[in-house]
């Protein structure tokens, strides 16, 4: 269990300051407290977004830089979409996606990238989608969560949720290279 208050969630993802609704912004922070809360991890900066890399040996290896990643990726795609289209992409859903996209991460394993009981039963993403839900996120956020996994079977059908899905993979293959993997965990040949 992970205790978090409002000011260490900013801390953790300053990217939620991006986010114009107050009342969107305070329902990101609830919904990643209380996934800290349900955590097994004692810290968020031990949470993993990947079971073969270790956020102690080096954060940009961990949950909070993997989200943090993501969602700078997809808010940069956004600007410049706006800036090129007519019709305007919403950034709070955009940074909202990308921010709470990998929520369930947090419950779903566990030190070392041990699944736990949620990571063991539930395929990834649901638990994400169910306190999105609970917190009256709107449709459009749902399904940003629900299409960013390839586990969930949901084709993007927005251009934000291609975005996001995009920048997460993106984020990943950042990850596997800086190891010499591919996405798949292929080793690169010179």
């Amino acid at each position: 269990m992970i205790d978090m208050t409002r000011k260490q969630i900013i801390e953790a993802f300053p990217e939620v300051e991006w986010i114009q609704s107050e009342e969107l912004r305070e329902k990101v922070i609830a919904i990643w407290q209380k996934a800290c809360a349900e955590s097994p991890h004692t810290s968020i900066y031990n949470g993993v977004f990947n079971k073969n890399y270790d956020p102690a040996a080096d954060f940009r290896d961990g949950l909070v830089y993997h989200t943090r990643l993501t969602t700078q990726l997809a808010y940069n795609c956004a600007k410049a979409h706006n800036a090129l289209e007519e019709k305007q992409l919403d950034l709070d859903v955009i940074v909202a996606g990308g921010l709470l996209h990998d929520v369930c991460k947090i419950v779903e394993k566990g030190p070392g990238g041990v699944s736990t009981e949620w990571g063991k039963h539930i395929t990834h993403g649901i638990y994400s989608v169910i306190v999105a839900k609970e917190f009256d996120l709107p449709m459009e956020i749902l399904h940003i969560i629900c299409a960013h996994t390839v586990n969930l079977n949901m084709q993007t059908k927005t251009t934000e949720a291609a975005i996001v899905h995009h920048c997460d993979y993106m984020a990943s293959d950042i990850c596997h290279l800086k190891h010499g993997r591919l996405s798949k965990n292929q080793v690169i040949k010179n």
